[in-house]
């Protein structure tokens, strides 16, 4: 009976990633939280993001989506931020798989600031037997004011936490 709630375990926590052989084809999905440090703007942020983790050899490719809302309104207007992009990694580690990787992302506000790239970097930790990822990543941005030439560098520090399948 163990073996058997064992197995269910396994194939419930696995359902939806794949490993053919050397290949992998791993879903994540989460929630983010973190800090801004940006010329005296400096609200928290949270928000929801979602990667695929595709890989071989250690060597994975993520391409990935995630929106970000900050708590501190800027001149009066909330702000939101929509990123798409993809990063890159490599996967090592026994029992705790670690995932160093760095990226480059889309990054769109919704009011305030201009269109930009976020360049990020980050550590992914995957437990083993349970479907939990958890990441610390930093993101730098450098968007401009709307309607200015000054810009706004922006430094922002998260923790993720996800459901990695």
């Amino acid at each position: 009976m163990k073996k058997l709630l064992l197995a269910v375990f396994l194939s419930v926590t696995s359902a939806f990633s794949a490993s053919l052989g050397v290949l992998e084809v791993s879903p994540e999905i989460g929630l983010s939280g973190g800090k801004i440090s940006s010329n005296g703007y400096n609200p928290n942020n949270y928000g929801a993001y979602a990667r695929i983790w595709l890989g071989t050899f250690g060597f994975v490719v993520a391409p990935q989506a995630k929106i970000d809302f900050y708590s501190q309104k800027y001149g009066g207007d909330s702000v939101n931020n929509g990123q798409y992009g993809a990063s890159i990694g490599t996967n090592f580690g026994l029992g705790v798989r670690l995932t160093p990787y760095v990226g480059a992302n889309y990054s769109s506000f919704n009011k305030v600031f201009s269109d930009t790239w976020a360049l990020n970097a980050g550590l992914k930790v995957k437990f083993p037997v349970l479907p939990l990822a958890l990441s610390f990543q930093y993101t730098y941005q450098n968007p401009e004011l709307v309607g200015t030439n000054t810009t706004h560098t922006m430094h922002n520090v998260q923790f993720l936490l996800g459901l990695h399948f």
